[in-house]
């Protein structure tokens, strides 16, 4: 990821606020030999409350045709 450049961002928010069932709209590419690529960053909470405790995400990448 060191070279990653981003055209945009995406989403900023908690994966709480997130996890309301919201879709990204990412563009429609698909058949065009374009390729894109996305990085998902992660930030922590720095929060005694935290301590011990676990959590998990998934992501559903989903390609509809146009």
């Amino acid at each position: 990821c060191e070279n990653f450049v981003s055209s945009q961002l995406l989403y900023t928010g908690t994966l709480a606020e997130f996890s309301d069932g919201r879709r990204l709209e990412l563009g429609r590419f698909l058949n065009s030999g374009k390729s894109r690529s996305y990085r998902v960053v992660f930030e922590l909470q720095d929060v005694q409350d935290a301590l011990g405790l676990a959590a998990t995400a998934d992501f559903i990448w989903e390609v509809t045709p146009s």
